[in-house]
């Protein structure tokens, strides 16, 4: 089947905040190149599971500000649509509602005449439930099955919706989509999709464009590049004339964030790109031809969860005792972790409520178990990191422990003026709430819109 237009164009902004900027020179000139969409990844999970599970945002609000201002304001010049995803960090309902917040305030401002279009895609309990009983969600990687209790104790779940609901929203005139939690790719896609291009070079194009400047050369800082997609090929080159691309960027992109650089899952179906082939058309442009897309059987929507584990607090201490360090600092860590349990019977803290991690730079800090060189430094430095159920047990738990590594007897000591060195005080500092994600697993659907729902809404108003 022929795609409706010969060829699409889509400039894609730095991937991950939208606050981290961009040269706005580099938005003119990809604008001056009549882009059909713009697009920008606003999320991540690489920070872990706090954004998600405390409704926070990675990036401050004034920086958000100016950059999504710089982008409504210059899309809407060029009467582009934009595309944003997995807004606020973490892209549940509460990340969209700050993203919109923000999104009202320039409308208002800046007299902007554009239909906006929210999507969000947090899962109700009730919801999940039905998919449990149905059988449609199953583990990815190392998650363990599902339950009942998972789905209660989670604090808030996201499903990564694939291109479709943007496809819907677009189809229904929307100039800006503000989306919750997306496929990276998915944001790319849409207009690929929905303009009936090949699965595979529409697939690949937006994996090599997700992350935006990352993929040119030099790849510092945020920047642009502007994707070219045809029937035949699709061609990528970034818009800040000091920068190029060469085959070997776009290709190592495959690596990113994959486990398998020749097969590349999405909601839809599989990208293989074991017959691409990469060439350069000068140093600024790369061509790809022969990626190819392989239907799934199902289509699956990843499901992202949280739930509450405890309060943390941490201690950072240096080790250059050469007895210690010939040690690794494992005997004394040994007596330490017997010290605060001790003294958590003592307050009354029951067992398995409570954690006390030790992570040992200069010896295995970074791979743990999985450090395939396990040769100590000169020094040490160990980071104490206690998760207990309120932020005073942790405090009072970490304080043992640290406070131990300082005085504790350990073999071969020699000296009890104080076995490490504290680069901050006070030597230990009461962190944050503590969330782990306890739904990591993929949801099969019937409809890839079931999972989203689509709110319109122009200067602030519900349309």
């Amino acid at each position: 089947m022929e795609p409706l237009m010969k060829e699409l164009r889509i400039l894609a902004i730095n991937g991950l905040m939208h606050g981290n900027g961009f040269p706005e020179r580099s938005l003119d000139l990809g604008l001056e190149r009549d882009p059909h969409v713009v697009g920008i990844d606003a999320g991540s999970t690489d920070a872990g599971p706090f954004f998600l599970g405390s409704g926070t945002t990675m990036v401050q609000r004034d920086a958000a500000k100016d950059v999504l201002r710089t982008l409504l304001t210059r899309t809407a010049e060029a009467d582009v649509p934009l595309l944003v995803g997995s807004a606020g960090t973490a892209g549940s309902r509460i990340h969209v509602k700050w993203t919109m917040d923000i999104v009202r305030e320039i409308v208002e401002e800046e007299s902007l005449d554009r239909r906006i279009a929210t999507i969000y895609s947090d899962q109700s309990s009730e919801y999940l439930e039905s998919q449990f009983e149905a059988d449609r969600i199953e583990p990815l990687g190392r998650s363990k099955p599902i339950t009942r209790s998972t789905i209660k104790t989670s604090d808030r779940v996201v499903a990564a919706m694939g291109p479709e609901p943007y496809v819907a929203a677009l189809e229904r005139g929307a100039d800006v989509i503000i989306a919750g939690r997306s496929s990276d790719v998915s944001i790319f896609e849409a207009v690929a999709v929905r303009h009936g291009f090949d699965g595979g070079l529409a697939t690949h194009l937006a994996k090599v464009i997700e992350c935006g400047g990352q993929i040119t050369i030099p790849s510092t800082g945020g920047d642009c590049v502007l994707g070219e997609l045809t029937k035949d090929y699709f061609r990528v080159s970034p818009t800040n004339p000091d920068k190029r691309l060469d085959p070997i960027t776009v290709a190592s992109h495959m690596l990113y964030e994959s486990a398998n650089p020749y097969r590349f899952v999405e909601p839809r179906g599989t990208l293989d790109t074991t017959d691409s082939e990469y060439r350069s058309i000068d140093e600024k442009t790369v061509e790809v031809r022969g990626s190819r897309f392989v239907p799934a059987a199902k289509y699956t929507v990843k499901l992202e969860g949280t739930r509450l584990v405890g309060y943390r607090a941490l201690s950072v201490m240096g080790i250059r005792d050469p007895v210690l360090v010939e040690d690794g600092a494992t005997s004394l860590l040994n007596s330490a972790r017997e010290s605060v349990t001790t003294r958590a019977g003592e307050l009354g803290v029951p067992r398995g409520s409570f954690s006390l991690t030790a992570r040992v730079y200069g010896r295995d800090g970074v791979m743990g178990h999985n450090e395939p060189t396990p040769v100590t430094g000169h020094e040490l430095c160990v980071l104490l990191d206690v998760v207990g159920p309120s932020p005073e047990v942790a405090k009072g738990l970490v304080h043992q422990a640290s406070n131990h590594l300082l005085h504790g007897d350990f073999p071969g000591r020699k000296c009890t003026a104080g076995n490490v060195a504290f680069p901050i005080s006070p030597q230990d500092v009461s962190g944050t709430a503590v969330y782990e994600f306890n739904i990591w697993h993929r949801m099969v659907v019937e409809d890839p819109l079931d999972p989203v729902t689509i709110v319109f809404e122009r200067d602030g108003g519900n349309q």
